[in-house]
């Protein structure tokens, strides 16, 4: 049976005062090519998002932060993209969204419907 990670609360309210800054909030770190494509997908459609970059943080903060982003996922990776507080996914969720016109919605200010 695996050990489901426990999300402590300080790291929890940390990252929902973050998520509450913007629409979009967009996990990273500094060597990942997809963060980058990401944030130019975003910014390209005029998306106003968070970044929350894990290398500014030691070791012991990104697994505490790694427990509330990820839960039990199987996989962990980033980018890591919410909308409205709720998981989208990775960059090809990103760009299927963007297909859908929810990008160009998040960029007018209609987010009530976006997730």
């Amino acid at each position: 049976m695996a050990v489901v990670p426990i999300c402590r609360e300080k790291y929890y309210e940390i990252l929902q005062k973050k998520m509450m800054e913007k629409p979009v909030f967009v996990v990273s770190t500094n060597t990942c090519p997809y963060c980058v494509k990401a944030k130019t997908l975003l910014d390209n459609n005029k998306v106003e998002a968070t970044e929350f970059n894990l290398d500014e943080f030691s070791d012991e903060d990104r697994v505490e932060f790694g427990h509330c982003i990820w839960g039990a996922l199987p996989r962990r990776f980033v980018p890591f993209i919410y909308v409205n507080k709720q998981p989208l996914g990775s960059y090809s969720e990103l760009v299927q969204a963007q297909e859908e016109g929810m990008l160009k919605n998040l960029a007018s200010g209609a987010t009530d419907d976006i997730l």
